[in-house]
């Protein structure tokens, strides 16, 4: 690669792959964005995604999978000062002195800020990252020329636990699909949950929701997003008939999922966006999810809501899904009709590179 290019753009893809996550919204702005392609880009990557890269007309650096080894690569790179903006997606710059024109970092959510006793156990891995998170965000905040997240929520919480006159302010920009015509596929499951492996997602008690409301009704439900190794470390039975777990997946085949299923359901205890909910309504499938986070504000009130933090509550909002699918699903043309508009991909790739892409 030659010395002397000199870069509109650099972009902090080291988490980008074909799962979930802030990889897929890396992935949704560097798809089709039609600007960004006509601009100099160079995305720093890990060996891992560089076949995923390879699919787009861009330059490219394999940095380390080691992140403070990477952080110095990335820095070394823009000591030159070959780039105008560096764009950080995934909550926090690299932490070396950074030789650029402007800093662009997005904070997805302050999760991490929450209290063990709110979410419930954490493992060894979530608590060193946790850890690591409250140290390097608010040196990252102060060291960002621009900060952008992506709910009014979000910028609720990033004001509530920071000091936010350091930075100016704070860009909200929603996340962006395409819209597809599709033909309806044929319902497999009435319940899909795509959650992670996390405390906040509220895994044990959706499944036990769904163990009680079998009493009265049959049904099948997909869980995805969560691994069979997960659910038995932390002893969440999951081995009945009626349930599949497909562990973690690639974007494609959860659309697909989506398209085969009645009803999403999102039963987190926080939520900063809820990018699932966002896909279901897209594709015209309902949501049931819980009142917390900025999933009211995703859904424009036309979900079916309800508390997370009881059972009773999931299963009788399961039960009157049951029973009033076609009132609910009214709701969900709705918001498609009155809110769709706000989540284009055409939408999210102006918005980003109107502050990325310096003129």
């Amino acid at each position: 690669m030659c010395s002397k290019i000199k870069y509109d753009l650099a972009i902090d893809a080291r988490w980008v792959s074909n799962n979930r996550g802030i990889g897929n919204f890396i992935l949704n702005y560097i798809a089709d964005n039609s600007r960004l392609s006509s601009s100099r880009t160079i995305l720093f990557i890990v060996k891992s995604s560089e076949k995923l890269i390879k699919s787009f007309d861009f330059d490219y650096k394999i940095v380390s999978n080691f992140f403070l080894i990477s952080d110095l690569q990335i820095s070394f790179f823009l000591i030159n000062k070959k780039v105008n903006c560096l764009f950080a997606p995934g909550n926090i710059l690299p932490v070396f002195p950074l030789f650029c024109k402007k800093k662009v970092l997005v904070l997805h959510d302050v999760s991490f800020y929450y209290s063990s006793k709110k979410f419930g156990k954490r493992n060894l891995r979530q608590k060193l990252g946790i850890f690591f998170r409250k140290i390097l965000v608010p040196i990252s905040l102060k060291r960002s020329d621009t900060l952008i997240t992506v709910s009014n929520f979000a910028k609720k919480e990033i004001k509530k636990y920071f000091n936010h006159s350091e930075f100016k302010r704070i860009e909200v920009i929603y996340h962006g699909f395409k819209k597809y015509n599709f033909k309806p596929k044929t319902k497999i499951y009435t319940f899909l949950a795509v959650l992670g492996e996390a405390e906040q997602k509220n895994i044990k008690q959706f499944i036990q929701s769904c163990v009680i409301c079998l009493k009265e009704y049959k049904f099948n439900v997909c869980l995805m997003g969560v691994s069979e190794e997960y659910l038995k470390n932390n002893n969440i039975s999951f081995d009945y008939p009626w349930l599949k777990v497909e562990g973690k997946v690639k974007n494609n085949l959860v659309i697909n999922k989506i398209r085969e299923s009645s009803c999403l359901v999102m039963p987190s205890h926080y939520e900063s966006f809820g990018m699932p909910v966002l896909e279901s309504l897209i594709n015209k499938t309902p949501v049931m999810c819980s009142d917390t986070g900025a999933l009211n504000e995703i859904t424009g009130g036309l979900a079916l809501y309800f508390d997370a933090y009881q059972v009773t509550d999931i299963v009788e909002k399961m039960k009157f899904f049951i029973n009033n699918e076609k009132k609910v699903k009214k709701n969900t043309e709705k918001w498609y009709l009155e809110y769709s508009d706000l989540f284009t991909l055409e939408k999210f790739h102006y918005n980003y590179n109107k502050i990325l892409l310096i003129e």
